[in-house]
């Protein structure tokens, strides 16, 4: 189980300084439980580049009072930071973003559904009883997202998750443009780190470290 520890207190005896926003350094809200799904994190990931704010799971269901604790002294300062940075009523907005954000993303995942690598690689994991991930990732452009597919190869000698295709996704055209051979497979280490620790997180309930 991961042990979290939020001391009230610096080495020099004083309360902690309270946290300060910075875009390029992101607050981290801290949360235990079940994985969010991947489309929150999807969600969760393109906001965080805006608000400066994501969200990182420290445990699963199994957690101390000391734990909780913790989380709760640390996202009441996430809070007060994001507060003294966009005023008490950031949360409508955020919430706004969040929605707006949901349905341009759910129009990119149909899309991508689409496309017949996609399906045909569906059809071949319904027999191992899993599915595609897709990770979608910003692009400068309004609308248009590197999208990652990936999928668990629990038949090989390594089980393990790795990436199969790549795609540009552009919602307002709206148009799909494979990025890689698919007959060439592509290396786990192209897939982002961050996605990787999003796929590999720990059931409710299961130990961590």
């Amino acid at each position: 189980m991961i042990t979290l520890v939020c001391s009230c207190k610096s080495k020099d005896g004083s309360r902690d300084k309270p946290l300060v926003w910075n875009r390029k350094a992101p607050l981290a809200h801290l949360s235990y439980g079940l994985p969010k799904d991947m489309r929150t994190q999807n969600v969760q990931s393109v906001l965080s580049k805006k608000w400066g704010l994501t969200d990182k799971s420290v445990a699963g269901c199994v957690v101390t009072k000391s734990l909780t604790d913790s989380v709760t002294r640390h996202n009441r300062k996430v809070d007060d930071a994001m507060d003294a940075r966009f005023g008490n009523n950031w949360r409508k907005q955020y919430k706004q973003d969040y929605n707006h954000e949901l349905v341009v993303q759910n129009k990119a995942i149909a899309l991508l559904n689409q496309e017949p690598l996609i399906i045909k690689k569906r059809n071949q994991l319904k027999k191992e009883h899993t599915d595609i991930q897709i990770f979608l990732d910003p692009t400068p452009k309004p609308a248009v997202y590197n999208a990652m597919v990936s999928c668990y190869e629990s038949q090989s000698e390594n089980p393990r998750y790795v990436q199969v295709y790549q795609y540009e996704v552009n919602v307002d055209k709206p148009a799909v443009r494979l990025l890689n051979d698919p007959f060439k497979p592509l290396q786990n280490n192209m897939l982002p780190i961050l996605y990787r620790g999003r796929l590999m997180e720990s059931a409710c309930g299961t130990k961590n470290g």
